[in-house]
C-alpha cells in the first residue's frame, strides 16, 4: 500500500506543489472547524440541562457578563445566544467543507487532465517505430477510460483519506479528551471491524480490478475493429458478431466494477445493524457511571454529534483503502507510462550551432541500413544515393522490397542503424529533425480523412480559426481540385465530406491528399504508393496534377507499377532491401 501511495502522490506532483499545499491547508481547517463544532455541542447541552453552569463556569461566566454590558439579564437569553453561536459556528464549518470539497473536486479534475493531456503528449511523441508494438485502441483506452479510473478510485481516495483521517484524528482527540475508556473501546471496536475486513478483502479487490483492466481493454479492442472496419463487417454480416464480443466485455466490467464497489461498502452494513445497539450501550453506561441522565446528557449528545460526524468519515476512509486497491492495476500502467516516456527536452543551445535547413542542393543518403525492432533481417542494406533539388526520383519494386523504408528514412520517421542521412550536407538527427519535416509533403497510399470541412481536412491539424483559407484554394487549384470544389460541392471549402471520405471517390481524397501536402508549402514531395488503388483513368488525372509541380518542388514516387514513374528523371529498383540499378 505503501508504494501505491508513493505513485498517487507523484501522480498528485503533476499537478503541482502549491496547489497540492493549499488543497492541504483547506484540509486541515476543515478539520479544525469540524472538530471545534461538534466541541461545541458539549457546553451548550450541559448548560441547557443545568443553567447554574452559568455562573459555577469563569469561562460561561465571563461570557454571561461581556453580553450584559449590551443589556442581557436573564440566563434563558444568554442558553438562547449560545445556541446561536453554537449554530453558526456549526453552518461555518459545514460551508466550509462544502468549500473544501469544491476545491478537492476541481483540483481531481484538473489533474484529470493533465494526466490525460501529459500521456497523449507522451504516446504522440515517441518514434515512429515505437507505434509497431501498440494497438491504437489501448493507447485510446490509457488515455480517455484508465486515466479517469485512477483519478476516481486513486487519487480522489488519497486525498480523501488525507481529508477525512485529518477529521477522523480531531473527533477521536476530542473524545479521548471526553471519556477516555469509552472513545478506546469504540475506536477499538470500528477498527477491528474496518481492519478484518480490508485484510480479508485486498488481495479480491486487486484481482477484481485486473479483470476490469483486461476486459476494458478488449472492449476498446473490439469497437476499434468494427469501426474501422465497418465495410468488412456489412459485407460478411459481422454485425451481431461484434455486438456480442463488446456484449461481453462490458457485462463483465459492470460485473467487477460493481463488486468492487460493493466491497468497499460492506463494513456500512454491518455497522448500521451494530449502530443502534451501539447508542443504547453508550447510554445506559453514561448513565451509569454519572449516576442520572441529565449528567450523562452532554456526553451523550457529544457522542450522538460525533458519531454523525465520524461513522461517515471512517466508512470514507476505508472506501478509499478498497478503491486504491482497486484501481492498482491501472495506476501502476499509467504511472509507468508517464515517467518512462517523457518526450526528449529540446536543448535551444543545441539548436543554436546548427545551420537552418533550406534545402537547395541535394538530399543525400550514405551507406543507410535499418532493422525493425524484434526481426533478424535488415529492411534496407548499404543504401547510398543522391537525390538533387527539383528532381524527380522514383523507386520501384514488390511489396516488402524496402522502399517504404527507404522513405521512412528520407523523412525522418525512422532513425537509420547505420549510416547518415544528409540535406545539402548537413547531418539530420534529433536536433534539426523537425526543422527538415517542415520542408516535406507527404501523400500516402490510403489518406485519413476526418469528418469535418474540406478546408479543414487540406490544411489537417489546424483549428478552423487558424486556417488560411487562401492558402487552401491554392493548394487545392495546384492539386487540380477546385473546379470540383466550386462545381459540386453544396458548401464549396466548407463542405463536410463524412469520416475518412465517404462522400468522395477515390480520385478525389488522393487530390485532397496531394493539397493537404501542398498546403505546408514543401520543398519535398513524396508519394507513397499513392496511385495504386485507382483505375488507369483516374491514375492518370491525379499523376497529371503531380507532374504539373516538378518545375517547383522535388518529387520523389514510389511505385510497383512502372508506368506511374515514367516521368521521373531517375528510377530506382529496390529488391530486398538494396537498390539492384537505376533508370535515367
Amino acid at each position: 500500500m505503501i508504494n501505491k501511495f508513493k505513485l498517487i502522490l507523484s501522480l498528485i506532483a503533476w499537478q503541482g506543489r502549491k496547489k497540492a499545499i493549499v488543497l492541504l491547508i483547506m484540509i486541515i481547517l476543515m478539520a479544525i472547524l469540524d472538530t471545534i463544532g461538534i466541541a461545541s455541542i458539549m457546553p451548550f447541552v450541559a448548560v441547557l440541562s443545568n443553567p447554574d453552569m452559568i455562573y459555577d463556569n469563569k469561562y460561561l461566566f465571563s461570557g454571561y457578563i461581556f453580553f450584559n454590558n449590551f443589556g442581557l439579564v436573564s440566563s434563558k437569553q444568554y442558553i438562547f445566544i449560545l445556541g446561536i453561536l453554537v449554530f453558526i459556528l456549526v453552518i461555518i464549518s459545514i460551508i466550509f467543507r462544502a468549500l473544501a470539497s469544491f476545491i478537492q473536486t476541481r483540483f481531481s479534475l484538473t489533474l484529470e487532465h493533465t494526466i490525460a493531456t501529459q500521456l497523449f503528449r507522451n504516446y504522440i511523441s515517441q518514434p515512429f517505430s515505437w507505434f509497431f508494438k501498440k494497438n491504437s485502441a489501448d493507447l485510446t483506452k490509457n488515455i480517455i477510460s484508465e486515466v479517469n479510473l485512477i483519478i476516481l478510485y486513486g487519487v480522489t481516495p488519497v486525498i480523501n483519506i488525507f481529508a477525512q483521517g485529518t477529521v477522523t484524528f480531531g473527533i477521536v482527540i476530542l473524545l479521548v479528551i471526553a471519556d477516555t475508556n469509552l472513545a478506546l473501546s469504540i475506536g477499538g471496536i470500528l477498527g477491528i471491524i474496518y481492519a478484518t475486513t480490508y485484510i480479508l478483502i485486498g488481495g479480491p479487490l486487486i484481482r477484481i480490478g485486473k479483470q476490469r483492466f483486461i476486459n476494458n481493454e478488449a472492449r476498446f479492442r473490439v469497437l476499434n475493429e468494427a469501426l474501422s472496419a465497418t465495410r468488412e463487417v456489412k459485407i460478411f454480416n459481422l454485425k451481431e458478431n461484434f455486438i456480442n464480443r463488446y456484449s461481453g466485455h462490458a457485462k463483465l466490467i459492470a460485473k467487477y466494477q460493481a463488486l468492487g464497489d460493493i466491497t468497499g461498502l460492506a463494513p456500512r452494513f454491518v455497522l448500521e445493524a451494530l449502530l443502534f445497539g451501539g447508542m443504547l450501550s453508550t447510554v445506559l453506561y453514561l448513565m451509569t457511571k454519572s449516576g442520572n441522565l441529565v449528567d450523562a446528557l452532554p456526553v451523550i449528545s457529544l457522542y450522538a454529534f460525533a458519531g454523525y460526524r465520524l461513522l461517515p468519515a471512517i466508512q470514507s476512509l476505508y472506501l478509499s483503502f478498497a478503491q486504491i486497491k482497486f484501481s492498482t492495476s491501472s495506476l501502476e500502467m499509467i504511472s509507468v507510462d508517464l515517467s518512462s516516456l517523457l518526450p526528449k527536452n529540446s536543448n535551444l543551445l543545441e539548436f543554436s550551432n546548427h545551420k537552418i535547413i533550406k534545402f537547395r542542393n541535394e538530399i543525400i543518403l550514405d551507406d543507410i541500413s535499418f532493422k525493425y525492432p524484434g526481426t533478424k533481417i535488415s529492411s534496407v542494406k548499404n543504401i547510398s544515393l543522391k537525390i538533387p533539388f527539383r528532381s524527380s526520383i522514383g523507386f520501384k519494386g514488390v511489396t516488402g522490397s524496402g522502399k517504404t523504408t527507404i522513405i521512412d528514412i528520407i523523412t525522418g520517421l525512422l532513425s537509420p542503424d547505420t549510416g547518415t542521412l544528409k540535406v545539402d550536407g548537413q547531418v539530420i538527427d534529433d536536433k534539426n529533425l523537425v526543422e527538415w519535416q517542415n520542408l516535406i509533403g507527404y501523400v500516402p497510399q490510403q489518406i485519413y480523412l476526418s469528418d469535418t470541412s474540406l478546408a479543414s481536412n487540406i490544411a489537417f491539424g489546424l483549428e478552423e480559426k487558424n486556417i488560411d483559407l487562401n492558402a487552401v484554394e491554392k493548394a487545392a487549384r495546384l492539386a487540380k481540385l477546385h473546379n470540383f470544389v466550386i462545381n459540386e460541392l453544396p458548401d464549396g471549402y466548407m463542405t463536410l465530406i463524412g469520416e475518412n471520405g465517404t462522400r468522395l471517390s477515390g480520385g478525389q481524397r488522393q487530390r485532397i491528399a496531394i493539397a493537404r501536402a501542398l498546403y505546408r508549402q514543401p520543398k519535398v514531395l513524396i508519394f507513397d504508393e499513392a496511385t495504386s488503388s485507382l483505375d488507369s483513368e483516374t491514375e492518370n488525372a491525379v499523376m497529371e496534377a503531380v507532374q504539373s509541380l516538378r518545375k517547383s518542388i522535388t518529387l520523389i514516387q514510389i511505385s510497383h507499377r512502372i508506368s506511374t514513374l515514367k516521368e521521373c528523371d531517375t528510377i530506382y529498383s529496390v529488391e530486398n532491401g538494396k537498390i539492384l540499378f537505376n533508370d535515367s
